[in-house]
């Protein structure tokens, strides 16, 4: 039974101040504001099983007379002191960290009021307490049985608690142990309750000076404590004074560029920070000249080329600490030691600093068989802000034998396997202990030498942070505070703030963080004076095995699907499609806007490939022509459906298995059935970077006028019908259907959010828009593609899509572009440029009815000079922010704790260069809802407005990707949808028609 305090009712109120009721329902415990006991943190609490410095998991509680309830009392003080937390008792823990449900007993009870009393008889001052028990399935031998178990939830003390006398109890020997003594300040260390040192009695009264103070496991924002933020930099503090160049006297030339002096050789010319004029080069060279290195790089080029005598030299230093490099993926790994065994093991560079690593390790898998799996690193200097640092990026490979690395699809299972376990403090370790690998001279030093010229500090660069995680921080920076930033970086370091979490608008002007929060308990948004979407008429398209399911797919969407999941902040349950609760939508079906595909159809393009792989007749284009041929039977089917008087507003459009495996339904679901290019064409036509443009598809060889793309292809080809299209694969659904813990797809409720989603906007309703995105800013994201029909090498075709405050998006298409083969970057003329701006800035005009006052330009990659001219001359006299948004690959903050820095996090690199991040840990969730360590976003700024607010508007622009519910994309709608526009514009002809509205593309 729950105790009434726990479900009397409750208003709760957002920070409007609006009150949080739908239809007259008042909701009391729900994912905005959580019961301390409420089934939503039970849940969360009892699915997780961790202890933090709020939560301890405990075996039972005694309260009786001569028992050894003092042990808890002292949690208490602890817990109170901390800023409050859960004591969840029925749980045993036979190892450090490995905490297992087994339930109280059966005649367990526990009194409130009594355990109150209990607790005041030590205590100084009141503090609530309040308890909940409640009954869980556990494992017991084998079998499913319910149990018993009991939460406490120790509120935050108004004052310094401390005890009023000596807290003890006697053991089963007979002997008095003392728990606390009178007058303690007892509080939380780590998953420790210990007594507080200065610095934590400091926290304390921190705590207590305020007017509030709630646990960020129950409101979900972050809490306001100071961490420090390590980078995997280390900064360069001398570099060499001079870069010799020569020319080459003939062809011979018998030396390693990573030998003992190294070298760059580019176009008969020799670059070095050795002298070439002295043995062994003067034999082979002539014209030797020195440049001061500062002169170097005044120029790009200069800089480039210093750069990579810079990494040649680090080159030539690690091979001497029985290091192998990869030349495929340019990382240097430990090898097998020449006796073999079954592992390496290899200590720190410098002693004290951590226990001896096995840095390779034999291991078995099922599916892979034997391999071993190495540690590995890439150390790459950049400059950056006119400083250059030494970046280390940790990493995992594996091989067959101990020593040559593996490479292709198959290795992507192992390495993901390994490198899944790689999360923030792991990754920490792991620079540290390269680092510490690097060399020194004399070998005992701190300093890191590479060769005689260059020095780097001994320490990774660092940053501080006002913001973090109150019970996620090591035991040491609890104890003593964080270090000094001093005695960390030797320099000064980078500046780092934290951006709020934006908020979305939902029905009734309400708002919320979290898209699936707010649909469900304040509805979707609809403008003052609309009426909201009240229905989705939705149409069919597959065939007669598929038809059946696409439909039980919708009775699914109709009911209520209840997370299967113990976060369910992270995952809510879903409402239903229904009229009668949040959503106020349903689902309308009518055979008239079905269309069957004929089974003899998809039978026959299926034949074709499985007669090639028999007959082992593979053409080049004979994939292309299946997938034109399977876009023509959706095509004709949908065409039939619109010439309906009564039109559905959507069309599902379901992919049956065997067309999956013959066609796919992308270019990723292809690539195995796709020719293989050759090593050379690959490095030929492989983009300069990941993420640097968005060149989709760029350097495929095949030039043929067949779509590469079926749900693109037919998305394009439809447009003209006017009604969009979802497409949904067979195995997929039939498994969400048949939902198991195992299945590889999202549970049931999930998937009903994020279909649900998209079909509502698709259905030409607005789930939700932006609150407080600048009205009279007009937002573009310029993209640029290549068309696949009309195909011409080295030409693309640029795009523009332009966003309004409120997050209506207008597709605009743009003149023809070149790509610059050396960067491999499209740039437009300043006509061009001009032109496409100009254009875009009128649609917004119209939309809006006046002309932006600022626009903000995005795009993926760098603005050159004639572009920004165009564009200047496009926007005349508003105000104009130009940012080039990147994946930043090689630049890492890491916090100390085990989840990664927040969210919303901006480190400036420089006046021009920022990171962003945009994914990381969410207090709102609760978690990290990612792999690995996230990778920010790295923003080159050319901005009329301040840095902090260009990035706010990257991370509001993340929170409107109406294809999901998840609580943020990565990248913002500026740069993600254009990407998705251009593969549906690359399917059409020049001067086709194109639909201006983002439904028709995504």
């Amino acid at each position: 039974m729950e105790d009434e305090r726990l479900v009397k009712p409750m208003m709760n109120r957002n920070s409007e101040g609006c009150d949080m009721a739908q239809s007259g329902r008042v909701f009391h415990d729900n994912e905005m504001n959580p019961l301390p006991l409420g089934d939503l943190m039970i849940d969360y609490l009892h699915g997780s099983l961790v202890e933090w410095a709020n939560v301890d998991f405990k075996l039972t509680i005694d309260i009786s007379r001569d028992s050894d309830f003092a042990k808890i009392a002292e949690d208490i003080f602890g817990m109170a002191n901390f800023g409050g937390g859960w004591l969840m008792f029925g749980y045993d823990e036979p190892r450090k960290g490995k905490i297992i449900p087994r339930g109280l007993d059966d005649t367990f009870s526990l009194d409130q009021a009594s355990l109150q009393e209990k607790f005041r008889s030590y205590a100084s001052d009141d503090v609530d307490i309040e308890v909940r028990q409640f009954q869980r399935e556990v494992d017991d031998d084998g079998k499913k049985v319910q149990r018993l178990f009991l939460a406490m939830f120790v509120h935050p003390s108004k004052s310094l608690l401390v005890p009023k006398k000596q807290g003890f109890y006697i053991d089963a020997s007979g002997r008095k142990k003392i728990v606390f003594e009178a007058d303690d300040i007892i509080t939380r260390r780590g998953t420790q309750t210990v007594k507080a040192s200065e610095r934590e009695k400091q926290e304390i009264r921190t705590r207590l000076e305020g007017e509030t103070y709630r646990q960020s496991l129950l409101r979900g924002t972050a809490d306001a404590v100071d961490e420090i933020l390590y980078s995997n930099l280390l900064r360069v503090i001398r570099l060499p004074s001079s870069v010799y160049s020569a020319r080459l006297k003939g062809n011979g030339f018998p030396f390693s560029s990573a030998g003992r002096r190294p070298f760059f050789l580019n176009g008969g010319h020799v670059y070095s920070f050795h002298n070439l004029a002295a043995p062994p080069f003067f034999n082979y060279l002539e014209d030797v000249s020195k440049v001061a290195f500062s002169e170097m790089l005044s120029t790009d080029d200069g800089v480039h080329l210093v750069t990579a005598l810079l990494n040649i030299e680090m080159m030539s230093a690690m091979r001497t600490r029985r290091l192998l490099f990869d030349e495929d993926s340019r990382v240097f790994y430990f090898p097998l030691d020449e006796g073999g065994g079954d592992a390496r093991v290899e200590s720190w560079g410098l002693p004290g600093m951590g226990r001896p690593r096995k840095v390779v390790r034999k291991l078995t898998s099922p599916r892979e068989g034997v391999y071993w799996r190495h540690y590995s690193v890439g150390l790459r200097f950049e400059r950056v802000d006119n400083t250059f640092y030494l970046g280390i990026s940790p990493g995992i490979i594996v091989s067959r034998n101990g020593k040559t690395p593996l490479h292709g699809p198959q290795v992507g299972p192992l390495l993901i396997k390994h490198l899944h376990r790689q999360h923030n403090k792991s990754h920490l370790q792991d620079v540290r202990f390269w680092a510490s690998l690097l060399p020194r001279f004399p070998s005992d030093s701190s300093r890191v030498t590479i060769g005689p010229f260059i020095e780097l500090g001994e320490d990774p660069v660092s940053t501080r942070l006002n913001v973090g995680i109150s019970f996620d921080r090591p035991v040491k920076e609890m104890r003593e505070g964080i270090p000094n930033l001093g005695k960390v970086a030797a320099f000064a370091s980078p500046r780092a703030i934290h951006i709020a979490e934006p908020r979305l608008v939902f029905g009734g002007s309400r708002e919320e963080e979290d898209p699936r929060l707010g649909m469900r308990y304040f509805g979707p948004f609809h403008a003052q004076g609309e009426e909201p979407l009240s229905q989705m008429r939705i149409g069919l398209v597959a065939t007669g095995r598929t038809i059946p399911l696409a439909g039980r797919v919708l009775d699914l969407l109709e009911s209520e699907q209840e997370s299967v999941t113990t976060n369910r902040y992270l995952f809510p349950s879903f409402p239903g499609l229904k009229q009668d609760n949040s959503l106020a939508c349903k689902i309308v079906r009518s055979a008239t806007w079905n269309a069957e595909i004929p089974q003899v159809l998809v039978e026959r393009i299926v034949n074709e490939a499985k007669d090639e792989e028999e007959t082992k007749t593979f053409r080049a284009d004979a994939l292309n022509e299946r997938i034109a041929k399977a876009v023509g039977l959706y095509v004709k089917a949908i065409e039939r459906i619109s010439m309906e008087d009564n039109r559905p507003q959507l069309i599902l459009c379901v992919v049956p298995d065997e067309l999956y495996e013959y066609c796919g339904i992308s270019e990723k679901t292809r690539r195995a059935k796709r020719k293989r290019r050759t090593k050379m064409k690959q490095e030929q036509t492989a983009p300069d970077g990941q993420e640097q443009t968005t060149l989709l598809d760029h350097g495929y060889e095949d030039t043929s006028p067949k779509s590469y793309d079926l749900r693109d292809a037919v998305k394009g080809q439809i447009m003209r019908f006017g009604i969009p299209v979802q497409f949904l694969v067979e195995k997929k659904l039939r498994a969400v259907l048949n939902y198991t813990p195992k299945s590889e797809v999202q549970e049931p409720a999930t998937f009903c959010w994020n279909l649900g989603t998209g079909m509502y906007y698709k259905a030409d309703g607005k789930p939700w828009r932006l609150a407080k995105l600048d009205e009279g800013t007009c937002y573009v994201g310029i993209a640029f593609f290549r068309s696949r029909l009309e195909y011409r090498p080295g030409l693309n075709v640029s795009m523009a899509q332009v966003f309004t405050h409120s997050g209506d998006g207008l597709v605009l298409r743009g003149k023809e572009v070149y790509v610059d083969q050396r960067t491999r970057e499209a740039h437009m003329s300043s006509n061009s440029a001009e032109e496409l701006l100009r254009e875009a800035i009128s649609k917004y005009t119209d939309k809006v009815g006046a002309p932006p006052s600022r626009v903000v330009v995005h795009k993926t990659s760098s603005f050159e000079k004639e572009e920004r001219q165009g564009f200047l001359a496009a926007i005349g006299d508003a105000k104009a922010d130009f940012v080039a948004i990147r994946y930043e690959r090689g630049i890492r903050f890491m916090r100390t704790g085990k989840y990664p820095v927040l969210r919303g996090t901006l480190i400036t690199l420089s006046d021009r260069d920022f990171l962003l991040y945009t994914t990381g840990y969410i207090p709102r969730l609760r978690t990290y809802p990612g792999p690995r360590v996230p990778t920010p976003l790295r923003l080159t700024m050319d901005c009329d407005s301040s840095p902090e607010k260009v990035a706010a508007e990257v991370l509001k622009l993340t929170k409107i990707n109406w294809n999901t519910t998840a609580f943020a994309d990565k990248e913002p709608i500026t740069i993600r949808f254009p990407k998705r526009v251009g593969k549906v514009l690359s399917e059409l002809p020049d001067g086709a028609e194109i639909n201006s509205h983002y439904r028709f593309y995504m």
